[in-house]
C-alpha cells in the first residue's frame, strides 16, 4: 500500500546533514569562528596602537599633558580660562593611575606615552581575565568560561580604544573585579574589598555606577536589606572619601564641576552610536542568556545577579549616550558584561537545537555576518596603516624637530603639545564649553588677529570646510577662529593629513622655518609667480 503523503516515512534529503549537525557542536565552532574576527579585530587594533608614532586616539595627547602637569606641579585641575585653556573632566584618580607609569617612563628613559599605553592594555587585559573568572564561577565550566571572555572581546569597535589614554578600562577592571569578588563572597558576609573597589571606579570615571545599583539591587531582591545598606554605605564612602582628599588638594576642582554642570546634548549621534553598539555579536546571545538567567533565577541567583549588571549597564550608557561629547566608549561595559550571559546564551541555543541544527547555524550566520565585513575592514585598515608607519614616522619626528617650542596652535592635540605655551588642545570639550557659556576663545581669537602664532597646523581642507573634523555637533574651533585664520595667515604647504599655515605678516622675532626639511610640499597660493613664458617675436 502506497503510504499516504501526509505519512511519508521516508527519509528527508537533508536528514544526513542534520544528522552531522546534531552530533557535532558545530554551532559553537562556527560562532567561535566568527566571534574571533572581532577579537582579531581589536588584537590588530590594539597593535597598531602600540606602534603608533602620534596619538592612538583623540585626545590622548591632550591628556598626556595634564598628566605631565600632575607629575611636575603635583595639581589634577586647572583653570579653563587660563593656557593651556583645557580642563580635567574625569575623575582624580584616572590622573594619579596615569602618574605612576609616566614617572617611571622618565627615571628610565623612555617613551612616557608607551608607558601609558600598557597601563591602560592592562587594564584591558584585567578586564578579560575577570570575565572569564566570573564565567567560570557562575557555570563551573572552563570551556563556557572561555566562551564568555570571547564574547567580551568580540566587539570590533574596541580596536582602537584599547590604549587609549581614557579611564574606561580602568574603572571597568573595578567593576569587574568588584563582581568577582561579590560573587566569591560567602552568603552572610558583606564583601568588602568588593564594595571599596567599586567605590574606586567612581573616581576612575564618575558614570560607572551600573555594578553597585546591580549588587544594592540585588541584594534588595534577596530581602538582605541590612547587606544591602552597608555596601552601599561602603562603596559611597570609599567614593566621597576619594572626591574629598582630591578637593582639599584640589583648589580648582569645584569650578571644574561647575564648568561641566551643564551638558551639550544631542540625539541623532546617540542614536547612531547605540545601534552601532547593538549591532555587536554579542548582544543577541545576551539576550537569549537573559532569558534563561530569568527563567533559573530561584535555582540560580548569582545568574541573576550579572542580569542585574547587564540590565543597569546598558541603562546607564543609554541614559548618558546623548551627551555630546560621548563616544562608544561609553558602551564599553555593557558590551563587555554582556559576554558573561552571551556565553550561556551561546551553550543554551545548542542544547535546543539538536532537533534543526543546520537552520540554526544559517540563522546565526545571517544574523553576525553583518559585523563580519567591517571586522574585515578594519583588519585591511590596520595592515596598510602599519605598512606606512616607517616613512610616516620618520617625516613625523622632522616635523617635530622643527615645531618644536614654537608658538603654535593646532587642532591636532599631539601637534599642540609642541608648542611652546600649548592651547585649546582638546577643541571638543573647548565647544562644549562655549556652547554651555563657561569659556569663549577671547585670547586665542586676538592672538590670531596679532599674527602671534608661529605656524598653525590644521587638517587638510579644514579650513574650507570645518564640518569635515567634527564629534556629533561638536567643533574644534568656532567661526571667528576660522575667519581669523584666513583673514591673518596663509596656506604655506601640506605634508601626510596636516595644512601649515603661516602668517602673512614676514617681520619674526623667530627664525624662520625650513619647511622643506620635513617634506612640506608647497601649496599653489604660496608658492612665488611663475616667470611670464618668453614669446619669440
Amino acid at each position: 500500500m502506497t503510504p499516504h503523503p501526509q505519512f511519508d516515512a521516508s527519509p528527508s534529503p537533508l536528514a544526513p546533514i542534520d544528522n552531522f549537525f546534531r552530533r557535532q557542536p558545530i554551532l559553537i565552532v562556527l560562532v567561535v569562528a566568527m566571534l574571533s574576527v572581532g577579537a582579531l579585530t581589536v588584537a590588530t587594533g590594539t597593535a597598531l596602537g602600540l606602534m603608533s608614532f602620534r596619538d592612538a586616539g583623540y585626545p590622548d595627547s591632550a591628556t598626556l599633558l595634564r598628566v605631565s602637569q600632575v607629575v611636575h606641579d603635583h595639581h589634577i585641575y586647572y583653570p579653563g580660562d587660563r593656557p593651556p585653556y583645557f580642563i580635567s573632566i574625569y575623575g582624580p584618580l584616572t590622573y594619579a593611575y596615569f602618574a605612576a607609569p609616566y614617572k617611571l617612563a622618565l627615571s628610565l628613559g623612555a617613551s612616557p606615552q608607551t608607558f601609558l599605553r600598557l597601563s591602560v592594555l592592562l587594564a584591558v587585559f584585567i578586564c578579560i581575565a575577570c570575565v572569564y573568572l566570573i564565567g567560570k564561577k557562575l557555570y563551573g565550566s572552563r570551556g563556557v568560561a572561555l566562551l564568555c571572555a570571547l564574547f567580551a572581546v568580540s566587539s570590533y569597535p574596541m580596536a582602537s580604544w584599547t590604549v587609549q589614554f581614557r579611564p574606561d578600562f580602568l574603572a571597568l577592571a573595578c567593576s569587574l573585579a568588584a563582581m568577582l569578588w561579590f560573587l566569591q563572597s560567602r552568603e552572610k558576609r558583606v564583601p568588602i574589598l568588593s564594595a571599596v573597589v567599586a567605590g574606586l571606579a567612581l573616581l576612575f570615571k564618575q558614570t560607572f555606577i551600573a555594578a553597585p545599583l546591580a549588587i544594592v539591587g540585588w541584594l534588595l531582591y534577596r530581602r538582605r536589606y541590612r547587606d544591602a545598606i552597608l555596601w552601599a554605605a561602603l562603596a559611597g564612602l570609599t567614593a566621597i572619601a576619594g572626591n574629598v582628599i582630591a578637593y582639599l588638594h584640589e583648589p580648582y576642582m569645584a569650578q571644574t564641576i561647575a564648568d561641566l554642570r551643564h551638558p551639550v546634548l544631542e540625539f541623532r549621534g546617540a542614536l547612531s552610536i547605540g545601534w552601532l553598539a547593538l549591532r555587536q555579536p554579542v548582544v543577541p546571545f545576551m539576550c537569549i542568556g537573559a532569558l534563561f538567567a530569568w527563567h533559573e533565577r530561584e535555582r540560580a541567583p548569582e545568574r541573576l545577579l550579572l542580569l542585574f549588571y547587564t540590565v543597569s549597564a546598558w541603562a546607564v550608557a543609554v541614559l548618558t549616550i546623548p551627551q555630546a561629547g560621548g563616544n562608544i566608549n561609553y558602551f564599553f561595559e555593557p558590551l563587555m558584561v554582556s559576554g558573561v550571559l552571551a556565553g550561556l546564551g551561546l551553550i543554551e541555543l545548542q542544547r535546543h537545537s539538536t532537533r534543526r541544527p543546520l537552520f540554526a547555524c544559517i540563522a546565526v550566520c545571517i544574523l553576525l555576518w553583518p559585523g563580519l565585513v567591517p571586522a574585515f575592514k578594519a583588519i585591511r585598515y590596520d595592515y596598510d596603516e602599519a605598512k606606512r608607519i616607517p616613512a610616516r614616522k620618520a617625516q613625523w619626528q622632522k616635523f617635530v624637530e622643527a615645531a618644536s617650542g614654537r608658538l603654535l596652535l593646532s587642532t591636532h592635540p599631539d601637534v599642540t603639545i609642541l608648542g611652546r605655551h600649548p592651547e585649546i588642545p582638546d577643541g571638543f570639550l573647548n565647544d562644549v564649553l562655549e556652547k554651555s557659556g563657561r569659556w569663549r576663545p577671547g585670547d586665542v581669537l586676538s592672538e590670531m588677529n596679532a599674527d602671534m602664532y608661529d605656524m598653525i597646523v590644521i587638517t587638510k581642507g579644514q579650513a574650507d570646510d570645518p564640518e569635515q573634523v567634527k564629534h556629533r555637533n561638536l567643533h574644534q574651533w568656532d567661526a571667528d577662529m576660522w575667519a581669523a585664520l584666513k583673514q591673518h595667515y596663509t596656506k604655506n604647504c601640506t605634508f601626510d593629513v596636516f595644512e601649515v599655515w603661516s602668517p602673512k605678516a614676514t617681520a619674526r622675532s623667530t627664525p624662520p622655518l625650513d619647511y622643506a626639511s620635513f617634506g612640506c610640499a608647497p601649496v599653489a597660493s604660496a608658492m612665488p609667480a611663475a616667470p611670464p613664458a618668453l614669446v619669440r617675436q
